[in-house]
């Protein structure tokens, strides 16, 4: 009775973490032309990974923060 409960709890945290992975890949997908442009006006890669690990730490925090 357990392992079914467990198995079913297991399979909804990989699907929900899966969704939020896929989640955040299409949002960098999409804001590919923005980081371009924010490049081309003198914005460096690694000022652009910054800006994703802050939008991505953003993303997990505002949740914890709201609540």
């Amino acid at each position: 009775m357990y392992e079914t409960g467990t198995v079913i709890s297991l399979l909804l945290l990989t699907v929900g973490m899966l969704n939020y992975i896929n989640t955040m890949t299409g949002s960098i997908r999409s804001r590919k032309l923005t980081f371009s442009i924010m490049e081309s006006v003198g914005m460096s890669e690694k000022q652009v990974k910054n800006y994703c690990c802050g939008k991505a730490f953003y993303t997990q925090a505002a949740p914890f923060l709201l609540h």
